[in-house]
């Protein structure tokens, strides 16, 4: 599917039925992936500076049926358009160039064809909003797409043979399992923005952008990270994560072979996620267990056994606080990072600068929440000597089940979006009745 191909398509209504789709998959499937083949005046677009970054979008549209004001939180939809290609949790738009506002989909009455919504997300402000209004059902959101590139031998005009020649290039996002969960007519978009590379005195070879998905298991926020410097003094150093954390987000240290972390003999800073159903075994609820004898629960939501928002899975554990040991030696102390504290390593003289790279590839982030807020988790990481100033840090920038959107990253150089015409490719669900899920 090249962009060039949608430029002239019907793209000016939501009828589904009168839109001439530019690709087509069945309800549920997650292949074949989406792949759009790119090119410029100057011919094949070069992408192979590794600090570019594809963004995917895909959305609905649908209109109000009647004003809304800005203190009321249901809305209705004009002939239902949108109605059956929405889901708990999913984002709405309502565009305007001052003063948009983003709602989240708390509940849907099958009845009544009313939605409950939750009013002025991601810092937008609740507006009254006039009947016949477009806004937009978000099925996708700044979600990480790929970068594919094609080398093969050609003959130039001499008839010499010029080995791994760059052929095409091609933009690709492959299918998460809520993507296609309902049939319809979406519009998709993506996004290709060079991200300015962060200078560090101390870090090397580390991700500025991670995507973390709803009940994952805990990623890696350092992995692969190098320390660099020769003339730091690591021993007493302190290792600091600032960050916006969100309820029920964590930053911790997994433990590796080498890496352990040591806990007060009461088990406090311990947490446990265990499952427990309900009789009806419609919801699952997960307690968390902390400090041994506080709990608190998260709710997972099911509809005719189709999970709609994951949660974390079952046997999770998460150490919030203690001594680290290196191979059975004693080397510091730490505190995980949650929404009231941040992440903090005391490191004692016998670290080094090895032990102080394994353990700071062993910092982790996860989200023990079914439903955690959207917003862009800033991390600086920040290393500095024993009774010095700041020597160094990093931002590292993670997205709940997408990328940071461009707006809420620093040092972006340029950013452009494909198609470059027209609202995006249409992308049609056709619906499929052998699900299997």
């Amino acid at each position: 599917m090249s962009y060039y191909n949608n430029c002239n398509s019907n793209c000016s209504t939501s009828e589904c039925d009168s839109l001439q789709p530019d690709f087509t998959i069945k309800r549920y499937d997650t292949n074949p992936a989406v792949r759009i083949s790119v090119e410029d005046c100057s011919g094949i677009m070069d992408l192979t500076d590794p600090n570019l970054v594809v963004e995917v979008n895909m959305w609905t549209k649908s209109f109000l049926k009647k004003t809304i004001l800005s203190v009321e939180n249901k809305i209705l939809l004009a002939n239902d358009i949108g109605f059956n290609q929405l889901l708990i949790g999913d984002l709405l738009f309502f565009d305007h160039p001052r003063t948009p506002e983003y709602m989240q989909v708390m509940s849907v009455d099958e009845n009544t064809k009313e939605i409950t919504v939750l009013r002025g997300l991601n810092n937008t402000a609740a507006n009254t909003w006039k009947k016949g209004t477009t806004f937009y059902i978000y099925r996708i959101i700044s979600s990480l797409g790929g970068i594919e590139l094609v080398y093969d031998d050609i003959i130039n005009i001499t008839g010499n043979v010029i080995k791994d020649q760059l052929i095409q290039s091609n933009l690709i996002y492959n299918w998460n399992q809520n993507d296609t969960m309902l049939s319809g007519c979406y519009w998709m978009e993506f996004k290709l923005m060079k991200v300015i590379p962060q200078n560090s005195k101390l870090f090397f070879n580390f991700d500025s952008i991670l995507q973390y998905n709803i009940g994952s298991d805990s990623i890696f926020v350092t992995k692969d990270l190098e320390l660099s410097s020769y003339e730091f003094d690591y021993k007493n150093s302190i290792l600091e994560v600032e960050s916006n954390l969100s309820l029920y987000d964590y930053i911790f240290i997994s433990e590796s072979d080498d890496i352990k972390i040591v806990e007060s003999p009461d088990d406090e800073g311990n947490i446990l996620i265990i499952p427990n159903i309900n009789l009806d075994e419609s919801i699952s609820i997960i307690p968390i267990l902390d400090q041994g004898d506080n709990s608190v629960s998260v709710s997972v939501y099911d509809t005719n056994g189709i999970s709609l928002i994951n949660a974390t899975q079952p046997g999770t554990e998460i150490k919030t606080l203690g001594y680290i040991k290196y191979r059975d030696e004693i080397v510091g102390n730490y505190h995980a990072g949650s929404v009231d504290n941040n992440f903090k390593i005391e490191f004692n003289d016998k670290a080094d600068s090895l032990i102080i790279k394994s353990v700071i590839n062993q910092i982790s982030y996860i989200n023990i929440s079914s439903a955690p807020k959207t917003k862009t988790r800033v991390c600086s990481i920040k290393l500095k000597e024993f009774n010095s100033e700041l020597q160094d840090n990093v931002k590292i920038y993670i997205g709940i089940n997408t990328i940071p959107s461009v707006q809420n990253l620093e040092g972006v150089e340029w950013v452009r979006r494909f198609p470059n015409c027209g609202d995006g490719f249409v992308v049609k669900v056709v619906n499929s009745v052998t699900k299997e899920m």
